[in-house]
């Protein structure tokens, strides 16, 4: 449960300009302020309903950019790739490391 949080709290960082104010603020408190709907409702002033709705719309519209745009995907590609590297920066000489960095590609 705690690691689909993370999921959704990295997703909505990167991509929490293509929700509305209202969304944005709501999946905010539910995933970086771990508040549940009831608790989110009441700080809003508005219905356990409403907020259940934003929340169920926010990650199923947060899942769609992921899967078409595919920025997180690239994002931990290119962070496994450098952690690769950085272990291992003893073994390479300076024209490997040159090529291997070069070899580390955002094309999407």
């Amino acid at each position: 449960m705690l690691e689909l949080k993370m999921y959704y709290s990295d997703l909505l960082e990167v991509y929490s300009a293509s929700l509305t104010e209202k969304q944005s603020e709501i999946m905010d408190m539910y995933t970086n302020d771990d508040l549940g709907v009831a608790e989110i409702a009441e700080n809003l002033g508005v219905s356990r309903q409403s907020v259940f709705d934003a929340i169920k719309k926010s990650k199923t519209k947060l899942v769609y950019l992921e899967e078409h745009i595919g920025f997180l995907k690239v994002r931990d590609d290119v962070n496994s790739k450098l952690d690769e590297l950085i272990g291992n920066i003893d073994s390479y000489s300076r024209d490997e490391l040159i090529a291997e960095l070069g070899s580390i590609r955002i094309d999407r």
